[in-house]
């Protein structure tokens, strides 16, 4: 409730800041109608531009509900750690990787002409 209250009271601040940071706005009106885990299922994108909504309008943390709000925030909205990559070009989570490369112009009309030969001694299906 803490929170809820002192956002509210910063929107109430600003006239106009409910319709220009709609995120924010929206946080605002989860907390005071579903209270604050309602807040942490909304997407990740949401949360982090509500987050960056927040730090635009105040730098005053003083307020703990405001801090808390900030906080948890924060919390949800740090990036994901990305899966180590390795040196494969392909990045598919399965053993058997692709990868491409690129060959010559002659390489390519062996390979094309081999195939071609395979293909017309290959026998009717």
């Amino acid at each position: 409730m803490l929170m809820q209250g002192e956002l509210a009271s910063l929107l109430g601040q600003h006239p106009r800041a409910r319709g220009i940071l709609p995120h924010l706005a929206l946080v605002e009106r989860v907390l005071r109608r579903r209270g604050d885990a309602a807040v942490w299922a909304l997407p990740d994108p949401l949360i982090a531009r509500a987050l960056a909504q927040l730090e635009a309008l105040t730098d005053d943390w003083s307020q703990a509900g405001l801090a808390e709000l900030r906080t948890r925030l924060a919390a949800v909205a740090r990036p994901k750690a990305e899966p180590a990559q390795d040196n494969l070009l392909s990045t598919f989570g399965t053993p058997d990787k692709l990868t491409v490369s690129e060959v010559g112009l002659s390489v390519f009309e062996e390979l094309e002409a081999s195939h071609a030969a395979a293909h017309h001694r290959a026998p009717p299906r």
